[in-house]
């Protein structure tokens, strides 16, 4: 897991830089691990030409699309009724802040995001928009629940061989299907009762 889970007292700007980290590396996730592994192992000869010429083309809009085709097809029992839905409102936050002209810090738990810092005819004012500390530890989270849900589809089917931590073998442990239910667990030692 490389995405913490709970919450920040960082400094805000580095709360809004490890959120935009986050979510990048759930882009990263589903592009070059989660679907490279799957091209690999279904169509291992054209497996390069179709991450370069589709996946790694792949729009943000379609990433949710491409993990609920590749579950199906590995047959998990992973719960993503949601992740599509979770996805798709952090997406937005992202844009917000990845595209904002200026981050400004209001407070200790607040930034404001402006959109412009020029005003003219053909560039209206847009009112800027408050991020709120609670926003973005809600969205690093669910950064993580995303990566444990993409670490589950691949632990729980064919995909991946055996998994090790410290040189100790590890299963996945199925994330529940909501962000704010989640433990935080994402694996755990295989026990004498797994075998």
């Amino acid at each position: 897991m490389t995405i913490p889970v709970g919450t920040r007292t960082d400094d805000m700007h580095a709360l809004v830089l490890q959120f935009l980290g986050s979510f990048a590396h759930i882009q990263d996730f589903i592009d070059r691990q989660l679907a490279k592994l799957f091209l690999d192992r279904v169509a291992p000869n054209t497996s390069d030409f179709l991450w370069q010429s589709a996946i790694n083309r792949i729009r943000d809009s379609e990433r949710p699309k491409l993990v609920l085709k590749i579950a199906a097809d590995l047959g998990t029992d992973a719960d993503l009724s949601c992740f599509s839905d979770v996805y798709a409102r952090v997406k937005l936050l992202r844009d917000a802040t990845a595209h904002a002209a200026s981050v400004e810090i209001v407070s200790n738990d607040e930034v404001r995001l402006a959109k412009s810092r020029i005003v003219s005819n053909y560039n209206s004012y847009a009112e800027p928009s408050l991020i709120s500390r609670t926003e973005l530890n809600d969205a690093i989270n669910a950064c993580a629940w995303m990566e444990a849900q993409l670490t589950y589809v691949l632990g729980s089917s064919e995909l991946v061989g055996k998994m090790l931590a410290g040189g100790q073998p590890i299963v996945a442990v199925k994330p529940s299907r909501l962000p704010r239910q989640w433990d935080g667990v994402v694996w755990r030692r295989v026990t004498d009762q797994d075998s």
